[in-house]
């Protein structure tokens, strides 16, 4: 199970819309949602008006979806849905995220449990984090970073907030960004769009080391540092042989 993108699809429905592009291996658009203030549940971290079909609309096939920071959602049946969220909506008529918790401690939550798609609209600044009654602002790039530890190669993270996010690159890729326009008078908000490297593309970081599996050596008289940017071999005890991978 997986996500593609597939920008022709976003085309065909909303072909009266300004278009998103796709241009040397970039991704760009802008989305006028309109003048639509008001929010389904009224709650100040729900997702814009229409934002979820566009998002969707990028991408064809099927696999397992996590809407971080969620607020309230209406689950599409066509999808595998979890929602996680920092803190309760406080209505209890009313749609509440499947886990509550520390958003800079995902993988705590979500162990073995792998995510193809991730959609995090997270608090933007230390107002918006009050108003979600948090004491302070989440640290998105510890976020990002567990969200890279829960996400599937190939995994998309589409991130909805004022600015880019700090990411680390050999994590993430940042291969797209899209304007979000919600009618006069409101913030500007940026859609970035990333995605996890394919497993030929991965690296060790430094604080796996400690854990490295015995079937993984490296040339000690190139050093560490080599190993670092990514170096290394594998060594299969049957062929007795090295193989960069």
């Amino acid at each position: 199970m997986s996500f593609n993108l597939n920008i022709e699809k976003y085309k065909q429905i909303f072909p009266n819309y300004p278009p998103v592009v796709q241009s040397n291996n970039w991704i760009y658009g802008i989305w006028m949602i309109g003048n639509y203030y008001k929010r389904k549940y009224n709650y100040h971290g729900e997702y814009p008006p229409s934002y979820l079909k566009r998002v969707y609309a990028l991408f064809e096939g099927y696999g397992k979806v996590l809407h971080l920071f969620s607020g309230v959602v209406d689950k599409n049946e066509q999808y595998d849905e979890t929602t996680f969220d920092i803190s309760s909506t406080g209505y209890e008529d009313r749609p509440q995220a499947d886990i509550l918790g520390d958003a800079e401690k995902l993988n705590n939550y979500f162990n073995e449990v792998y995510f193809d798609l991730i959609i995090a609209d997270p608090p933007y600044t230390l107002d918006d984090a009050e108003r979600y009654g948090c004491t302070k602002l989440v640290n998105k790039k510890k976020v990002l970073h567990e969200c890279y530890k829960i996400a599937n190669d190939g995994c998309y993270l589409i991130w909805l907030d004022l600015m880019i996010p700090i990411y680390t690159k050999k994590e993430w890729k940042l291969i797209g960004t899209i304007g979000l326009l919600t009618g006069t008078n409101r913030k500007v908000r940026i859609v970035s769009i990333f995605k996890k490297p394919e497993k030929k593309d991965h690296c060790i970081h430094e604080e796996d080391l400690a854990n490295l599996p015995e079937m993984f050596v490296y040339d000690t008289l190139k050093g560490k540092e080599e190993f670092l940017k990514g170096k290394y071999v594998s060594w299969d005890k049957d062929r007795h042989n090295k193989s960069e991978v």
